[in-house]
């Protein structure tokens, strides 16, 4: 009896976050295309190519980012020749996955 009680709810657990996982990502499709992340990716393309995360290449820098994690992260992106627009949102989808 204990036994089936347990096997219950791990169903019930299995079906709960696959319910989850779907509306999960049909939020994330539904707004796939909306992404505002210009500075971000400024601040990635300048540590990729030039080695500095400044937004200007002359001048005195200016630090305005508040996400140093995901600046480095798509920095890498294009660093390895991907198009940081969408590795960001495979990214960014596969993190919520595993939040979730």
């Amino acid at each position: 009896m204990q036994n089936r009680k347990l096997n219950s709810k791990i169903l019930i657990d299995i079906i709960l976050g696959s319910i989850s996982i779907f509306i999960l990502l049909y939020y994330e499709l539904y707004y796939f295309d909306f992404f505002d992340a210009y500075i971000s990716f400024h601040y990635s393309q300048n540590l990729a190519k030039n080695g500095s995360i400044f937004f200007n290449k002359e001048g005195k820098p200016v630090e305005a980012y508040s996400n140093f994690l995901w600046i480095i992260i798509a920095s890498l992106f294009i660093k390895l020749n991907f198009d940081p627009l969408i590795s960001m949102k495979i990214f960014g989808l596969v993190l919520s996955i595993v939040n979730l």
